[in-house]
């Protein structure tokens, strides 16, 4: 058993959310979705995630923070919290690999969260409790996040912005992508 927390960080008109993932056996369990309000300052994030993070249950775990633009800064505070987890900062990226990002954590594309969490939904390997209060908010999310070829041939994801935010598909997906590529023994490899 193993726990993995991925947070996706939200900006003015975005939510930040944290999901929680319990991986058992090859399976993985989506335990608990938090969207922080609007506008929640990032310290507040990071002292919550350091709440959540201590309890004795999650000892172990792995955090998956974003850490694509304003979430480098944040990565920071999480580094600088003293957190009882282990920090994975993942930036995502249009590449077509993953890659280190020469400070611990990793530069991944986004296709490879999206598959992940698509991957996991069609296997059935990815149970989300319908008793958890955001859960249906999560399923509507995904049925929203959309693949879109863009002028150039170029693939973009993410959630059809008139109807839906994609948050905590992206938190549940970093979580899932940790879960399934990262192992660790005395240090994490990709």
């Amino acid at each position: 058993m193993s726990w993995w927390l991925g947070l996706d960080l939200g900006q003015a008109s975005d939510f930040s959310a944290l999901a929680r993932v319990e991986q058992v056996r090859g399976r993985c369990a989506v335990r608990h979705l938090e969207r922080f309000p609007n506008g929640t300052p990032y310290t507040d994030v990071v002292a919550r995630v350091r709440d959540v993070v201590a309890a004795p249950a999650l000892a172990g775990c792995t955090l998956v923070p974003d850490a694509t633009g304003v979430g480098r800064a944040v990565v920071d505070l999480l580094l600088q919290a003293g957190l009882a987890a282990r920090v994975l900062p993942v930036t995502i990226t249009a590449g077509k690999r993953v890659t280190s990002d020469g400070r611990g954590g990793a530069n991944v594309p986004k296709k490879d969260l999206v598959a992940a969490v698509q991957a996991a939904r069609r296997d059935p390997r990815l149970e989300v409790a319908s008793s958890l209060p955001l859960a249906q908010v999560l399923v509507r999310e995904l049925e929203a996040f959309t693949v879109k070829i863009t002028d150039s041939g170029n693939e973009t994801f993410g959630a059809d912005k008139d109807r839906s935010h994609d948050d905590l598909v992206l938190a549940v997906s970093l979580a899932l992508w940790a879960a399934e590529n990262v192992k660790y023994e005395n240090r994490s490899t990709l």
